[in-house]
């Protein structure tokens, strides 16, 4: 049974000399060609031969009439990628070149290059509309921190990243076109035994990275959805890194206030359990009291005090004064003059913002940020 080793692909797929001579290399080395997938290139493992490889450019794929009479000069098609149609020969049997003329070899390559224009043309314009929605997200948005830490700021980066690249590349690939049709209109045939190892292990480590790019953008939004929790809250005390309202209401007659329930979760008293890349441990918890003996000064209704807290343990620490301050833009929207700073031995930074039922604190202690707004009458 044959072997079928697979190397990387050559992410370079314009440059058709390279192509010709890294197939007859391997030929030689006992790997044969077999076909092109979209990142490897299968070879079937076997006894070394003396292989030419010649690649042609077709519009639809090779025509029954053209491979027939290929056939005929000896070259036998092989596999496909693309436009390029690779045929091989034993090199003993001394087939003719597919194209005897360089210059009419170079009119099989008109389509391609304006194909390749018009491709660099749509994703430029494409590039400009992502790099507007990056910039609107990390520089007209008002909250660019709590995006990049809180949202899917970080793989819409990535895209972008490889959006560029393709860019690049197809820019490249149609320059280099450009230049081989050029080169054969003056006459100057393909050179199909160019060094193919020049510049090898960067394609390679170029491939390599956009794989591992392509498959993070993949993974992250799983591994999200995977480790995002809805949790009912425990009436008892938890493990969890907040303050109960309990605490703040020390008061016996202090009940559970319940609210909108759906598949045993009550929403009023639950915590959602979040992971992002740079904040792998997030926790946001609603929590809602009642004191049905007491009354809101206002005579609304029972007094119902509650807390709402917000929780980040940062992958970088130097990210908490940016995530602090967007935690206050999000959530302060009138009064900001009564936002003031707190001196504290026990955080990096405090500030708090009350009056009379309500108080918001926003602090940060080395990776750890937290925000904790309290409606009630307590003193905190």
């Amino acid at each position: 049974m044959s072997k079928t080793v697979l190397k990387l692909r050559p992410n370079d797929y314009w440059k058709i000399g390279e192509h010709e001579s890294w197939f007859t290399d391997m030929a030689k080395m006992g790997l044969h060609l077999k076909k092109t997938g979209l990142l490897f290139v299968h070879f079937e493992k076997g006894t070394p031969k003396n292989t030419k490889y010649r690649i042609d450019v077709t519009r639809g794929g090779i025509s029954y009439e053209r491979n027939n009479l290929y056939r005929e000069y000896g070259w036998n098609y092989v596999t496909s990628y693309g436009k390029f149609c690779v045929f091989s020969s034993p090199e003993e049997l001394d087939a003719p070149e597919l194209h005897t003329e360089p210059s009419e070899q170079s009119y099989t390559l008109s389509t391609m290059d304006k194909e390749l224009k018009w491709t660099a043309i749509v994703v430029s314009i494409a590039m400009v509309f992502f790099f507007a929605m990056m910039f609107s997200i990390f520089f007209l948005s008002s909250t660019p921190y709590e995006n990049l830490i809180t949202g899917q700021s970080f793989q819409q980066l990535i895209l972008v990243l490889l959006e560029t690249y393709v860019l690049l590349t197809t820019i490249q690939a149609w320059f280099s076109i450009r230049i081989l049709r050029k080169s054969l209109l003056e006459g100057k045939p393909i050179n199909h035994h160019a060094d193919w190892r020049k510049g090898r292990w960067r394609n390679y480590a170029i491939s390599s990275t956009l794989i591992i790019l392509s498959f993070i953008t993949i993974l992250l939004p799983v591994m999200s959805i995977a480790k995002t929790e809805t949790i009912p809250l425990p009436m008892e005390k938890t493990n969890l890194p907040i303050i109960r309202l309990a605490e703040i209401e020390d008061n016996p007659d202090l009940q559970r206030d319940p609210g909108y329930s759906k598949d045993g979760i009550d929403y009023s008293n639950q915590y959602d359990s979040n992971w992002r890349v740079f904040a792998p441990i997030q926790y946001e918890v609603a929590e809602h009291g009642l004191i049905a003996d007491e009354q809101w000064k206002d005579g609304s209704g029972p007094y119902s005090p509650s807390i709402h807290t917000q929780y980040y343990e940062l992958r970088f620490s130097g990210m908490a004064e940016g995530l602090l301050k967007d935690l206050m833009q999000r959530n302060i929207y009138e009064n900001k003059e009564k936002l003031h700073r707190v001196k504290s031995d026990e955080f990096d930074q405090l500030y708090i913002m009350a009056d009379e039922e309500c108080e918001q604190i926003f602090a940060s202690h080395g990776n750890k940020v937290v925000y904790i707004r309290y409606y009630g009458y307590a003193t905190t």
